[in-house]
């Protein structure tokens, strides 16, 4: 079950941008980053996806401090 929500995140969806993806970027990103327990189990069995949903959580967040207004 894990597997399949990394995977619809990774997929694109056309150049639509979804307002809801840093809210979900950021919490695996810090999760990953501190190697919750959970993760870190995950990541022994399938360590190619750590790589690929961290570059997802770094794009998703990058992005949105392109479209953020500035002050």
């Amino acid at each position: 079950m894990l597997l399949d929500d990394i995977r619809r995140l990774l997929k694109r969806k056309g150049t639509r941008y979804d307002l809801r993806l840093p809210r979900i970027a950021r919490p695996w990103q810090d999760a990953i980053l501190r190697d919750a327990p959970m993760l870190k189990g995950f990541f022994a069995d399938e360590p190619k996806w750590r790589s690929e949903l961290l570059h997802w959580c770094e794009k998703v967040l990058g992005r949105n401090k392109l479209l953020q207004p500035r002050t």
